[in-house]
């Protein structure tokens, strides 16, 4: 069990269904900004960050992380949520959802798969922010993030996440970005019975859409999406899309069209 609940906010109708966002390796709750005007149209959002209060980790495995996750709807008496969750997020949010089936309803998995594509990539970045501190992890952790285009577009939101990056400890870096690399969810897939929704980025390198297709192809209840013009962090870079396939999952409100 947790001693303190994750660092988290509310924000939209009280009343409302309850959506859980977890962020990506290296982000804050701040990556869905974008999903905020549409997602509180509907629903509850709480977004948050997978460390404590004192900037601590919760451990440096997603089980660990997937507790405190569900430490916190406890805390917060939430009975039943939905979990959306990007790259680490999800498998934060899969692992929630095989230990405590009855406190998820639905699953959104963004940039996702059962094993990250190159583990030996974040255990390097792990040891090179405790030896050489968070900006010398910048340019590589980064540059999956967005396409050149969208790069030279909004050169201000690349500048703000990478300030977040940095603002990082190496110790809470270190952690996430080594659970991340351990993370194998292969063998627990069959185990999720939620309705899922898979949504995958077409130029996205750390994810890539064989890798998404390859997760939603072994979940027993999922749909699959592939949104064109981003890379990692679509959710920033095509936040118009992303937002649409979320609440035609999570509500029912749009009706977008799959896998295209």
């Amino acid at each position: 069990m947790a001693l303190a609940p994750l660092e988290h906010r509310f924000v939209g109708p009280p009343r409302a269904p309850v959506v859980l966002l977890l962020p990506a390796a290296g982000t804050r709750w701040s990556m869905w900004e974008p999903q905020l005007p549409e997602l509180t149209r509907h629903l509850r959002v709480l977004r948050v960050n997978l460390r404590g209060p004192d900037g601590e980790p919760p451990g440096a495995t997603v089980d660990a992380m997937a507790d405190a996750v569900l430490d916190l709807l406890k805390v917060r008496r939430l009975e039943r949520v939905s979990i959306v969750g990007a790259a680490l997020g999800a498998a934060v949010a899969l692992t929630a959802a095989r230990k405590s089936p009855r406190s998820v309803e639905r699953l959104g998995l963004l940039s996702a798969s059962a094993r990250t594509r190159d583990p030996s990539a974040w255990r390097r970045r792990a040891i090179l922010a405790l030896g050489s501190g968070m900006p010398a992890v910048v340019p590589d952790a980064t540059r999956s993030w967005f396409t050149p285009r969208f790069a030279q577009e909004r050169p201000d939101v690349c500048a703000l996440l990478a300030r977040e990056l940095v603002a990082m400890s190496t110790h809470e870096f270190a952690a996430v970005a080594t659970a991340f690399a351990d993370a194998d969810l292969r063998p627990a897939l069959r185990d999720i019975p939620h309705p899922t929704l898979v949504i995958s980025s077409a130029h996205d390198p750390e994810a890539p859409p064989r890798q998404g297709r390859h997760l939603a192809e072994r979940l027993p209840r999922c749909r699959y999406a592939v949104v064109s013009g981003g890379a990692h962090l679509v959710s920033i870079e095509r936040s118009d899309r992303v937002s649409g396939l979320l609440l035609d999952h999570l509500v029912g409100s749009v009706s977008p069209q799959m896998d295209g």
